[in-house]
């Protein structure tokens, strides 16, 4: 191993003292890969094979900055992301606009969906309390509604925190008495409905982007409910030559259909029956994917289906279950997961629905949808026969604990390196002689670096492992001397063991490892010159999606899961997902910048 001499020069700042923290987080645990059988199935029975053709996601409900005790989405998205790729789900669709979630939660929870190789449905909520026939209000209001959806679109949802897609207002075919009037209507009167579509659509035209936009979902696919026709009798749907046009990527719909649910044979406790409800959902979904085509002009429009789902019944007094009526109910598990086959099979059968969203994640004090069930005090405990057939439907994970990502395995160290050595292992010998070093344990990896607000200088660096990571990064590589791992200096300019990245800070001296490495340490002199890290191989770890975060003047961190780490300092972080592969030096000689890259 290298090794770098360098003659200490007297102090040029006060030395301070050290603080140095660790804490362990709630977590994702390790997932194995491939699909799963049936949950209980009975010995030597076939495995379910995974939905063809259809695309699941899940709707992710209480997204809010609540309780942490709670588990929220804005506080534990990791874990959850985790379930939900344990689970196959490659969409979460979020609702904008709550009150209680401000702009840092809404990034923060996009940006570790797309980490987690998950899309995002964004729901923006739409209301009119208009007249259906008043163009000139009609027209006031989707201006105002497009305004606002510009505004999330440029101001929150952007960068990597972009939508990948956009629902325009949920259930408008739905009454309630929501408008200040207090007055039974629409939630969005069908013409109104769909001019605001039109306008939408002309918004992401005329602005090139990139988005999906989808019609926010219709509630059950009943075409003679009165609300379909002036719907689809609107001239919003006709351009002014005369042609007509789809004004929408795909038609969001809620196939709940709970008319045609044998609710008789439910309360019976049986579950063989859904058999009738699941021809009725697979053609009712060809008939609205028909009529769509023929309001819009085309031959190939597509449906999504942002909510589906079935909800078990609510106890009387437990364990007493009250009988199911036609609201989507069911008494057990059992028929819960036999609902949930039909109905995700029934997408796959219509050939027009490529896309679903299980309703929803846990149920609430209202709703008893979810694949894990209200919270009792303690937890969201699994409705294991149901989150398990979801988990076969969406070709998940052959892992079948539902808390194995809720599993203590995160782990952050904040080491304070600007006064002595702080380092995790000492089997990587004085990799760099005469320097502080901090330098992460076997199973971490630097992940975040401060610089002191008063000095200048490195003073922490934070280390990060997860169970279901820590086997990439398994540094030092025991040897006499270790074999592997290997120190680059800054000291003389840049060291760089790739170009590949390339000037990813401009006018700085920057160190960095190679293609198959991470920084597993970093070191200063004893006067505070920053001067190079310890870069090991990384098993099964490739670079992509690289980015600088440059710190030297405020906190640049992709994740505030661990909190201000360093007080003292302005802090360069990088996500759980990533990893320091380099780090850049001023003419002063302190940190300046980060490189963390997508494992």
């Amino acid at each position: 191993m290298n090794s770098v001499n360098k003659k200490v020069s007297s102090p040029r700042h006060l030395r301070r003292a050290v603080v140095v923290m660790t804490a362990l987080l709630g977590a994702c645990g390790s997932v194995d890969e491939g699909q799963g059988g049936a949950v209980e199935a009975p010995s030597g029975a076939i495995e379910q094979e995974a939905l063809t053709g259809v695309t699941l996601g899940i709707v992710a409900g209480n997204i809010r900055t609540a309780d942490p005790e709670l588990l929220p989405l804005s506080t534990h998205a990791d874990q959850i992301y985790c379930e939900f790729n344990q689970l196959g789900a490659q969409w979460v669709r979020i609702d904008a606009n709550q009150m209680d979630t401000g702009t840092p939660v809404y990034m923060s929870i996009v940006q570790k969906a797309h980490a987690n190789n998950i899309k995002v449905d964004v729901v923006v909520p739409a209301r009119y309390c208009g007249s259906d026939t008043n163009q000139a209000e009609i027209d006031a209001y989707t201006t105002a509604y497009v305004s606002q959806l510009n505004a999330l679109a440029n101001s929150l949802f952007t960068g990597t925190a972009k939508a990948d897609a956009y629902e325009i207002g949920d259930e408008p075919n739905v009454q309630d008495t929501g408008c200040p009037d207090g007055v039974s209507r629409y939630r969005v009167s069908p013409n109104a409905f769909a001019w605001l579509l039109r306008r939408v659509w002309e918004w992401k035209t005329a602005n090139n982007r990139t988005e999906i936009i989808i019609s926010g979902g219709m509630r059950n696919t009943y075409l003679t409910e009165p609300y379909w026709t002036p719907f689809f009798n609107s001239k919003a749907f006709v351009l002014a030559n005369g042609s007509k046009h789809r004004p929408f990527d795909y038609f969001g719909i809620h196939p709940f259909n709970p008319n045609h649910l044998d609710v008789q044979c439910i309360n019976t406790g049986s579950s063989a029956c859904f058999g009738t409800w699941k021809a009725n959902i697979t053609s009712g979904l060809k008939n609205v994917a028909t009529r769509v085509n023929t309001a819009t002009g085309k031959t190939d429009s597509k449906l999504f289906a942002t909510a589906f789902g079935l909800q078990l019944a609510e106890p009387v007094i437990s364990p007493a279950i009250a009988s199911c009526g036609a609201n989507n109910c069911v008494l057990n598990q059992q028929q819960m997961a036999a609902g949930m086959d039909a109905a995700a099979n029934a997408l796959v059968g219509s050939g027009v629905t490529p896309f679903g969203l299980w309703y929803k994640y846990r149920d609430d004090s209202v709703e008893r949808f979810g694949l894990r069930g209200e919270w009792n005090g303690n937890a969201y405990v699994a409705k294991t026969q149901v989150w398990n057939k979801y988990r076969n439907l969406a070709g998940g994970s052959a892992n079948t604990d539902p808390d194995v990502c809720w599993d203590l395995g995160y782990k952050y160290s904040a080491l304070t390196f600007d006064t002595k050595d702080a380092r995790r292992t000492t089997v990587t010998y004085e990799w760099f002689l005469d320097h502080y070093k901090a330098e992460c344990a076997p199973g971490e990896r630097v992940v975040g670096l401060s610089r002191s607000s008063a000095n200048g200088w490195a003073r922490t660096a934070l280390c990060y492992t997860d169970p279901a990571t820590a086997p990439r990064y398994e540094h030092p590589v025991q040897g006499v001397p270790p074999t592997g791992c290997q120190s680059r200096s800054i000291l003389g300019g840049d060291n760089r063991g790739t170009t590949a990245s390339g000037d990813w800070d401009s006018g700085y001296a920057k160190v960095e490892c190679g293609l198959d490495e991470y920084v597993a340490g970093v070191a200063q002199s004893p006067d505070n010159f920053f001067a190079g890290v310890l870069c090991c191989p990384a098993a099964g770890t490739t670079r992509n999606s690289c980015t600088p975060r440059v710190f030297a003047t405020q906190d640049n961190r992709e994740t505030t899961d661990f909190g201000n780490w360093d007080t003292a300092g302005t802090k360069g972080q990088c996500g759980t997902d990533r990893f320091v592969a380099g780090v850049s030096r001023d003419a002063n000689g302190d940190p300046h910048a980060l490189l963390c890259c997508t494992q």
